[in-house]
């Protein structure tokens, strides 16, 4: 009789447990969203604003046989209502890109090679065009060259771009205009796949698809997932995928700092799946609320930004 209470008392112990690990469980993961709420969460992630900012970063590239840092750039952006403008420079590169309409599903980009020596300053645009082509319209990024020599002005075309805003702008980091931008995010296309554990974060993912003519430039990326963290309200993973399902690329945002009510990363890296190569960006300093909205215009790409006007905090 001992033997059958002692057997009853091990089944109810582990069912016990079960039920607690279970509860536990469920409890570890955020809650599936209804198509509702699923919008709304997209929805507030793409009309974030954080106004007026700055970040000043270290770009460091690491191969399985070299690590090397870049080299320190700067960041100026402004999101506000309807607008979102990034401009970054990179001194040692001696060149600057500017995103226009990064809250766009075809945001425009501008670069600026800096040439002190003789004076001038090169701008390479990048703009959606369409062009008939056997009866039929297709959007293309048509490739513009503005050479700027004191005050003479010439502006001529060149050859079509092949998506630039997607290549990388140094060509040993793995980061490219367009992940810096997370233009991605206002693709026509968006499913919910629900909610899943990332970096020890409950967040919520997203499969985002490039519509009819947001694919141009794209290569071999034919989807992105996304996991969005609903605590930070920010996203976490990016993970680049061809047709075929297989990862490309993964850029995660390994950590943040809060400053001034605001979650900040400090932290990202980005993984080429297929290589090895990983490049991160970290954060040094961030600023917000600075004025640097007379940088943030084609006209103005070649000024350089007064730096010390920025009141900078320490990450």
């Amino acid at each position: 009789m001992s033997e059958v209470i002692r057997g009853l008392l091990c089944l109810i112990a582990a069912f016990l447990a079960c039920d607690l690990s279970a509860s536990m469980a469920h409890r570890s993961f955020a809650p599936v969203l209804s198509p509702k709420q699923a919008n709304l969460e997209l929805e507030k992630l793409r009309s974030q604003k954080l106004g007026n900012y700055s970040l000043i970063f270290d770009l460091e590239h690491r191969t399985k046989k070299s690590k090397k840092i870049i080299e320190t750039c700067a960041m100026f952006g402004s999101e506000m209502a309807g607008s979102r403008a990034i401009r970054i420079d990179l001194p040692k590169q001696k060149t600057s890109l500017l995103l226009g309409s990064v809250n766009s599903p075809w945001p425009s980009m501008w670069l600026c090679h800096h040439n002190l020596m003789q004076r001038t300053s090169i701008f390479y645009v990048y703009r959606p065009v369409m062009v008939f082509r056997k009866s039929f319209w297709v959007l293309e990024l048509m490739q513009y060259r503005l050479s700027f020599m004191k005050s003479n002005r010439e502006i001529k075309p060149i050859e079509k771009s092949s998506g630039d805003i997607y290549k990388p702008v140094v060509p040993e980091v793995i980061f490219t205009p367009a992940d810096i931008g997370f233009s991605f995010v206002f693709w026509d296309k968006c499913t919910y796949l629900g909610p899943r554990k990332v970096l020890g974060l409950k967040t919520q993912q997203f499969k985002l698809e490039p519509g009819p003519f947001q694919s141009f430039g794209l290569g071999d990326v034919s989807y992105i997932r996304i996991s969005l963290c609903t605590s930070y309200g920010t996203i976490i993973r990016v993970e680049y995928f061809n047709e075929q399902n297989v990862l490309l690329k993964k850029m995660d945002l390994l950590r943040f700092k809060k400053i001034n009510g605001n979650w900040i990363m400090s932290e990202i890296a980005m993984v080429n799946e297929l290589t090895g190569d990983r490049t991160t960006l970290r954060v040094k300093k961030v600023a917000f609320g600075c004025d640097v909205d007379g940088y943030l215009s084609e006209a103005s790409l070649a000024e350089e930004v007064n730096k010390t006007a920025v009141k900078y905090t320490n990450i």
